[in-house]
């Protein structure tokens, strides 16, 4: 779950992810805190944090590397995302390719991640059916898990992720990023978006 973005449809994605558990209304939050080289990053804004998104404004003829992956760009503009439970320690490097007499210039930084922590509901007592999904909704899950991952696959060359994200609708948050439920002590899978409550059929 830790790594540069191999496709920015990706970064999209973890925008919205950021975006569910508030980091975008605080996008600047925690990048004042990481200072860039001037030399490489005109700009940067985000959260380094789990769970966060970042994104730089590169000088010239610059890339990016985030743990030894190199993070693609679109118009001298890289997304780096962080997993929900990504390690605190991160590495970044930087190369600018340069005119004669040197070719390039290189410079490596470490970035260490504000901790962060999530909701956790434990409940307990519940009916075994209630724990583990029938056949039926079993088959279910598998289905549309199968549709997500197939439409993960595809890529978006839009610098989308630029722009401020919006809320699809106001509403009561029912369900934030990041946050777990524990049945009879049984881990459930963290969620990874957000829910606003609202009417059926809106």
């Amino acid at each position: 779950m830790i790594g540069p973005m191999s496709r920015l449809a990706q970064g999209i994605r973890l925008g919205m992810m950021a975006l569910a558990f508030g980091v975008s209304l605080a996008f600047g939050a925690h990048a004042a805190s990481v200072l860039m080289p001037e030399e490489f990053v005109i700009s940067h804004r985000g959260a380094f944090t789990p769970g966060g998104l970042v994104v730089l404004q590169l000088q010239a003829d610059t890339q990016v590397w985030l743990n030894d992956a190199r993070v693609e760009q679109l118009d001298g503009q890289a997304m780096i995302g962080f997993g929900r439970d990504a390690e605190l320690t991160q590495a970044l490097r930087f190369e600018r390719a340069l005119s004669w007499p040197r070719k390039s210039r290189q410079q490596s930084l470490a970035i260490s991640l504000t901790p962060r922590a999530y909701p956790v509901q434990r409940i307990e007592g519940l009916p075994q059916k209630m724990v583990t999904p029938p056949p039926e909704d079993l088959a279910k899950i598998r289905q549309q898990s199968i549709l997500k991952k197939a439409a993960r696959q595809s890529s978006v060359q839009e610098n989308w992720f630029s722009e401020t994200f919006q809320w699809p609708l106001q509403g009561r948050i029912s369900g934030v990023y990041g946050s777990q439920r524990f049945y009879n002590g049984k881990p459930s899978r963290p969620h990874f978006g957000v829910d606003i409550a609202a009417p059926r059929t809106t």
